[in-house]
């Protein structure tokens, strides 16, 4: 379940025929890259029953039709992808992760943004912002003067809703504990209502953006450091095998990837990321095709 959702009532007697969903999944593999296999049914169904409660729809076969319509379809097809996909997120999630960067990678980085060069990090599927506000106090506790180079961080995810409580940068009691106290104080401004909001300092660092990973890519240069985790098991093995290549293609060499814990680089572009920790690698040294930097 959506983890910013609270139970919901189902209508019971309401049955989604093999046909319906086969086109449904089509529709969302085709929008999204995400693949629902047979298997995923009974989530599948559960998650869009809400759907059709909410849009007054007695069947699937209507909500097909409703999606499948070019023109008043194309609000509820971006709802739907909210629907299925899950924001299951926190502050210095798979923390070895943030332990390489900061002893392994950072200081390298900032050495380059002091003599005047460009750095940039890109959290791909940043769900409400914990990555990439992680990145921006990694960045910080490393160097308190990284807002005023030319660095940025790049936070991207497919659900405008998501991006919304990312942008709003507050977060509640619970969510900020797991930052070390220290930081707590150094990053966070006063109590807001119920939350705490991240300080200018961090927020600086990050631009918002909705991103589809299997559309074109709006990015300028290269990068530096990609985090994409937990986001490329939604994906079938070739939609996957094609986003490991692009990353490749965006990044500098020597450029850092780090992926989620159950997913694996596949493909023949493999053979030119060495890992370096669980689940982090370093992308080779051979040049990739010319673009702006």
């Amino acid at each position: 379940m959506n983890a910013r959702q609270q139970p919901l009532q189902m209508p019971r007697g309401i049955a989604c025929s093999d046909q319906d969903y086969g086109a449904i999944a089509k529709l969302v593999l085709t929008q999204s890259g995400i693949n629902l296999t047979a298997e995923k049914k009974n989530l599948v169904v559960a998650r869009l029953m809400r759907r059709l409660k909410q849009c007054g729809l007695g069947s699937f076969q209507e909500y097909r039709r409703l999606v499948e319509d070019p023109k008043a379809g194309k609000a509820e097809r971006r709802q739907m992808i909210t629907e299925l996909t899950t924001n299951v997120t926190r502050f210095m999630r798979e923390a070895h992760h943030f332990r390489h960067l900061q002893s392994d990678v950072l200081d390298g980085l900032i050495a380059r943004a002091e003599n005047g060069q460009r750095i940039r990090f890109w959290s791909a599927g940043c769900s409400s912002g914990e990555e990439p506000y992680s990145l921006a106090m990694c960045l910080l506790d490393r160097c308190p003067d990284a807002a005023g180079m030319d660095i940025r961080i790049l936070a991207t995810d497919i659900d405008p809703i998501v991006l919304n409580d990312a942008k709003n940068a507050i977060y509640n009691q619970q969510t900020v504990n797991e930052l070390p106290s220290d930081w707590q104080r150094r990053f966070l401004t006063d109590r807001v209502g119920n939350g705490f909001l991240i300080n200018e300092s961090v927020r600086s660092l990050v631009t918002f953006r909705e991103l589809n990973l299997i559309a074109k890519w709006p990015l300028s240069g290269f990068l530096d450091v990609v985090f994409c985790r937990n986001v490329a098991i939604y994906f079938g093995r070739d939609t996957q095998i094609t986003l490991w290549q692009r990353f490749y293609e965006q990044m500098h060499p020597g450029a850092h990837l780090y992926i989620g814990h159950s997913e694996r680089i596949s493909g023949p572009v493999s053979q030119h990321f060495t890992q370096v920790v669980t689940t982090g690698f370093r992308r080779s040294q051979h040049a990739p095709a010319s673009q702006g930097d």
